[in-house]
């Protein structure tokens, strides 16, 4: 009977060994095919990763771009007609015309702008002048189309 136990024993030895070194093999083989698709999913990820960066410095430029168009740059006064010289006007609206540049067009309203000007009354010399606006163009180079005329309510100062 020793001998079929040792026989039996034997067998169940050489057995679970068997059955380890498969199971060994199998998970040995196993981690190698889960290195290599985590090597594999580590390279993908870093390619997106550069493509990321990528596209984010390319928006970047182009944002950096574009914004110099989001804001008023020069504001550009045309005169229709004036009693007086364009850059007495020019100058006598600079406090106005200065308060728009670099403002965003963004928060900017077209009527409000052109309501800014529109019959505003401005001082050149010892007279008074009223402003009429003919035209408005809102943009990074606005451009003011007016006319000056004198202020029939007032007296010269």
């Amino acid at each position: 009977m020793k001998i079929v136990r040792l026989g039996y024993w034997s067998a169940f030895t050489l057995g679970l060994l068997t059955g380890l070194s498969l199971m060994q093999g199998v998970t040995a083989q196993e981690r190698m095919q889960t290195a290599s698709a985590l090597e594999k999913w580590h390279m993908e990820a870093n390619y997106w990763k550069k493509e990321a960066n990528q596209l984010k410095n390319e928006l970047g430029t182009i944002n950096r771009k574009s914004e110099t168009q989001l804001y008023i740059q020069d504001i550009a006064v045309n005169i229709l007609k004036s009693p007086v010289p364009k850059d007495d006007v020019i100058e006598a609206m600079a406090p106005y015309t200065q308060a728009l540049l670099g403002l965003s067009l963004q928060y900017l309203k077209l009527p409000v702008i052109y309501h800014l000007f529109n019959n505003r009354i401005i001082v050149i010399g010892t007279r008074l002048y009223q402003i009429r606006v003919h035209a408005l163009l809102l943009g990074p180079h606005t451009e003011l189309i007016i006319s000056v005329s004198p202020d029939p309510s007032a007296q010269s100062l």
